[in-house]
Order: structure tokens, then sequence, then C-alpha cells
């Protein structure tokens, strides 16, 4: 999701609104929600306000620890922020292997990381009919069917993986053994290598921060059936530049959308999830929403004196 606009633009979840006059923005959230690059693609009541509310309370703990983010008001269903110059990444962070992962290292099991895993993701999606990178939302139009056939024919590649070597970055399908693997393109670097040091430093400083404050919410207070405790798996992250200042700002959105927590930190079999891995993984709206439901009382725990 890009901030810097002038106009009003529209994303498959969210919605940037420029205010007139300022280096600020409103970004709406629609209610919606996809998995599968666009597969799958619903509607659901009410999920705007328990996400937007999630990002507030992590933004505001976040914000009390000097972690610097775009976010500067809560608005209901919208957050007030600062306008920024997106850096076209996502930076995801990981404390357990699972998830995309397992899918470049097959012979990894689940398990917990004692040290942080950080991995680089394209914002956009390469088509490799044209060998350059497009934005993603021209193949929503066209439909979930079509979506899942252009992936399958290896036509299409959504967020690929990025991997900084000297001189140029290479790009890689996310989902590809990496084993042997064959790269799809070679690109010029995105950021430095100062700036790139930077941006990592500044995604883990702030998921150690939510990590802390997952693992000491009170499940008793939130009502999942048998959970006696969270923990985070991973994150992904969004930064940018501020328009205003030109400061590094961890941007975007933080909720269950970005993020995998685990019930009672069990992996593999009998995983259960706090995070849209459960709309993922089939689940109907009415138990997405409840989901989301539970993740907004956790993260109602956030409270930068208490962690």
């Amino acid at each position: 999701m890009a901030y810097k606009t002038d106009k009003i633009r529209e994303g498959s979840v969210y919605r940037l609104i420029p205010i007139p006059r300022s280096s600020n923005i409103i970004l709406q959230d629609k209610g919606t929600i996809s998995a599968g690059d666009g597969v799958r693609y619903e509607t659901i009541l009410g999920l705007d306000i328990q996400r937007m509310k999630q990002t507030t309370s992590a933004f505001r703990l976040l914000k009390a620890k000097g972690v610097p983010v775009a976010f500067m008001e809560d608005m209901g269903a919208s957050i007030f922020c600062e306008a920024a110059n997106m850096i076209p990444l996502e930076v995801v962070v990981r404390r357990a292997a699972i998830g995309s992962y397992l899918k470049r290292f097959p012979t990894v099991t689940p398990h917990w990381m004692t040290e942080l895993v950080v991995e680089l993701f394209h914002k956009q999606t390469y088509d490799a009919r044209k060998g350059e990178f497009v934005d993603g939302q021209v193949f929503r139009k066209q439909g979930s069917k079509a979506i899942a056939k252009l992936k399958a024919d290896g036509v299409i590649f959504p967020d690929p993986y990025l991997l900084p070597t000297t001189g140029q970055w290479q790009v890689h399908d996310a989902a590809d053994v990496w084993v042997d693997i064959q790269r799809l393109c070679l690109i010029p670097p995105v950021l430095s290598v100062e700036k790139m040091a930077e941006v990592e430093a500044l995604a883990c400083r702030a998921f150690k921060v939510l990590e802390e404050a997952i693992t000491a919410v009170d499940c008793t207070k939130i009502g999942i059936p048998n959970c006696t405790s969270l923990r985070l798996a991973d994150i992904k992250f969004e930064f940018g530049y501020s328009e205003a200042t030109g400061a590094l700002l961890l941007c975007d959105v933080v909720n269950l959308d970005s993020m995998r927590i685990i019930i009672n930190g069990q992996l593999g079999q009998g995983m259960r999830h706090l995070s849209k891995q459960v709309f993922r993984d089939g689940a109907n709206q009415k138990e997405v929403l409840q989901v989301y439901k539970w993740g907004r009382e956790a993260f109602r725990q956030f409270n930068a004196k208490k962690i």
C-alpha cells in the first residue's frame, strides 16, 4: 500500500484519502479480506473496526516505545497518518519457521528460532511475459480463476522473494524450494546497504516490542477456548520516508492481517492461529470475525507502562 498520493487510491483492503494542502493522509479500512494473492476475496461486516482498532493499539504501543511510526490518530475504521514515500518492500520478521519459509526450506520442521530471521519481498507482481514488475491489482480485476491459472502456469509471481547481492538484487519465486533455485531476474538495489541495514534494524526492534506485548497478554480475559498463552511467530512490515521530514517510518497497518500469533505456542500438528491464517485455511466469515474480535481484545491489553 503506497502512502504518498494526490488522489483517492484504492487497494484490495484499504483506501488512501489525501488531505488537501497537507502532508498527511487518511488510511481507511474497507472491511475486505483476501488470500492467495486475490484468489479468495470477501467483504466481512464489522471487520474494518476490529482490524483498525488492533492497528491503533499496536501503533500506540510502538510509538510509546520510541519506534518511529506514520500513525498519528485513531478515526474508528480509519487512521490519520503522515504521508510517506513508501519503499516497495515487504519486510518479514520471523521468530518461527512456518508458512512460506517451509516452502523455501522443506527439510526444515516447524520450530521456534533463537535468532530473528528477516526476509524481503517485492511489493509488486513480477509478470514473466513482460519481464517487469506490475501492480497486482491488474490481475485481481480478472477474477480468482484467472489469477490461479496465471500463477500455476508460471506467468505471474506475486510478492517475489528478494535476495540482496553485491551490485544487484536477485528476484525469486517466493514458493520455490531453495535448492539450485533459478532466479527470475536481477534488479538494481531497492536500497543502499546502509539504508537496508537501517530498515532491518527498525523491523527487528518493532517485532521485539510487539513480541513482548503479545507474550504478556492475559488470555483469560479474551475468551479464546483452551488458550493459556500467545506467541508472535512472524510479522510483515512496510516502511517509508516521511514526506515532511524524510525520516524512516513504520507505515501501513499492524494487525492480524500482517502477523501470525500462535495460540499456546504450539507449532506443527494441532497449531492454532490468532491471525488471518484462519481465513487462508477456509474459515467462514463468522469464524473469521470472531478471531479478529479476540485479536482486538488481546491488543487492548497493550500498555507501555506495564511492558
